[in-house]
């Protein structure tokens, strides 16, 4: 949905964050709990009805409780025993409702509900399906208050959330050039570079940045049969095709990310490395994928 100052470009662009405020953790955690009963075959509790002597299923919400608080130990349930909005959201907390997101996602199926008695209303009756077409509804709701919230977050089509990467060079196309690399050690450790990449936890993203310059590493002695300097030359070689310019020009970016490398505190951890800043993070990380992305495809 667009609105009338957004049409008209009347909007200052709000800057992007991972950080979940109060405000938002509310509208996740009530989109959340709204689909409850979606869980129903999961947390199912047999009703006995006084007045029609039948028994009907309905959600088992201790059960639910129950299981949150074992599966999702840093959500906060108040006194009550409600899943609630924590007092103070901190970095321990506030990742807690993106595991409550991805729990109703991953189980969540298609329902359906009536009442047993259109006149009385006495209890409704939910039945339960095989599928969970409902988890698109769901996707949509939650990728919306990621949007609204200027979140880099989004729910994926495999019912987990990542961290979207602001001004990513990450693609679907790199993506599938990386499991083409037939040395299973690069290949390892760019899936997991990329994987650690997309968590919101800073150190996680902190490795992800530490394994995708130890794949840089690992590239550089691709070619064994070589030394390390001869192995880099003859990609760069290979990548340039015979343009002078471009050679130069790779020659710099492998010389120059080598340099940020070591005197950064990346691969190594000595008390003389410079600290990266957490909002650099992402830009080293692209600077990186971009070298790699275009070497990978001219390895063999």
């Amino acid at each position: 949905m667009c609105l009338y100052t957004e049409r008209h470009k009347q909007r200052v662009e709000a800057k992007k964050s991972d950080n979940i405020t109060k405000n938002t953790y509310s509208l996740l955690l009530k989109c959340c709990l709204k689909y409850k009963d979606n869980l129903t075959h999961e947390f199912p509790i047999k009703e006995p009805h006084d007045f029609t002597g039948k028994d009907y299923i309905s959600f088992n919400e201790e059960y639910f409780i129950e299981k949150i608080r074992s599966r999702i130990p840093f959500i906060y349930i108040d006194e009550k025993n409600e899943i609630s909005i924590p007092d103070c959201i901190s970095d321990d907390n506030q990742y807690a409702i993106l595991d409550l997101i991805e729990f109703f996602a991953k189980k969540m199926r298609d329902i359906s509900k009536q009442w047993n008695n259109l006149q009385y209303k006495d209890y409704e009756i939910i039945s339960v399906f095989d599928t969970s077409d409902i988890f698109y509804k769901f996707q949509d709701e939650i990728n919306e208050i990621f949007r609204d919230e200027n979140l880099l977050f989004i729910l994926t089509d495999k019912k987990i959330v990542e961290r979207d990467l602001e001004h990513s060079v990450l693609s679907t196309s790199i993506e599938e050039d990386i499991q083409k690399i037939q040395e299973q050690g690069i290949k390892q450790l760019l899936n997991d570079a990329i994987t650690f990449i997309r968590k919101p936890n800073i150190s996680e993203r902190q490795s992800g940045l530490e394994k995708i310059w130890d794949a840089f590493e690992r590239i550089k002695t691709y070619h064994q049969e070589l030394d390390k300097k001869s192995s880099v030359q003859k990609i760069i070689k290979n990548v340039s095709r015979g343009d002078e310019a471009l050679r130069q020009l790779f020659e710099d970016e492998f010389k120059e990310l080598t340099n940020i490398g070591n005197e950064y505190r990346i691969r190594h951890h000595e008390t003389n490395k410079k600290e990266i800043q957490p909002h650099f993070i992402d830009y080293l990380f692209n600077r990186c994928l971009s070298l790699i992305s275009i070497t990978i495809r001219h390895l063999d």
